[in-house]
């Protein structure tokens, strides 16, 4: 409902906080894909312990073990192709996050003009039709990246 509200109402994105988004599938449903993850494991760690005091160490590990490496995430959105996936790396302060996602959404918005946007508004169909498309290529890029995952993991 969030999403047609968004389109409706003119909005040029729409974002989506989805921890598991490869995981459930939802990726095929965005145009554009940001992962933010971190090079060291460490890091992470130690940012979902100061997030969550209560784990113990062990819990921490058993958290992060429980979902998706976030570097195969990364990997995972990049193979999705210019402007279609975005990887952030966070191993540096927020700021350093905020500046980043700064540059990443000016770059984002300046693939897709103003009028483009106003288009898709007026023109439901050609909308639908986009949408359609892009879920058509996202399931592509889905089956492809299943098939590197296959090939790689035949060579081991």
């Amino acid at each position: 409902k969030a999403i047609l509200r968004a389109y409706v109402t003119g909005h040029w994105a729409v974002l989506l906080d989805v921890p598991l988004l490869f995981e459930s599938s939802l990726d095929r449903l965005c145009g554009t894909v940001f992962v933010v993850a971190v090079k060291d494991p460490e890091v992470q760690m130690q940012r979902l312990m100061a997030r969550d005091p209560h784990l113990s160490r062990e819990d921490a590990e058993n958290r992060v073990l429980s979902q998706t490496d976030v570097r195969l995430k990364a990997r995972r959105c990049e193979a999705r192709g210019e402007g279609k996936g975005v990887v952030l790396w966070n191993d540096g302060s927020k700021e350093d996050l905020k500046r980043d996602i700064g540059e990443a959404i000016r770059h984002v918005q300046a693939s897709s003009p103003v009028w483009w946007s106003w288009l898709l508004l007026a023109c439901p169909p050609a909308a639908a039709a986009l949408g359609a498309w892009r879920f058509w290529q996202n399931v592509r890029i889905n089956k492809a990246w299943a098939e590197q995952e296959r090939i790689e993991k035949a060579k081991l």
